[in-house]
């Protein structure tokens, strides 16, 4: 017998400031082909912080902006949350990528980190972009 379902809704506060990270990869050797790859999908929510003497406390928000700032990336512009983003050339004949794309909505910032070879540079940003635009759907 299970028991009754709540009439409302469930609202989750949050108490902290956790990352959660996932990190998938395989090399050449355990694939058994010519291709490698790394994947790692950071998820990091921001708490509210207390400001000075007679200062307003900081927002959620603003913690997660002022982190995404700071980051050295470069601006993308076009997309419907902040994303910023760099892609690094590996290997000799520029075959292989390492790609870092950042997006932040509200108080959550994600990073996604993509190394892969062989593949063009467009493509390996294009797919770190949509893991992170995924990862920050999953977390509204």
């Amino acid at each position: 017998m299970l028991p009754k379902a709540s009439v409302r809704a469930t609202r989750l506060v949050q108490g902290g400031r956790d990352a959660v990270s996932c990190t998938a990869g395989t090399s050449r050797a355990e694939a058994e082909a010519f291709s490698a790859g790394v994947l790692r999908v950071t998820i990091t929510p921001y708490g509210g912080r207390l400001a000075g003497a007679g200062e307003s406390p900081y927002t959620p928000e603003a913690m997660a902006k002022k982190a995404f700032d700071r980051s050295p990336l470069e601006s993308v512009e076009g997309r419907p949350y902040p994303t910023k983003s760099s892609r690094t050339a590996k290997g000799v004949a520029g075959e292989s990528w390492q790609v870092k794309v950042l997006v932040q909505r509200a108080d959550i910032v994600v990073l996604v980190e993509y190394t892969a070879n062989p593949v063009q540079g467009e493509s390996a940003e294009r797919a770190a972009t949509v893991l992170a635009d995924r990862a920050i759907w999953e977390t509204k």
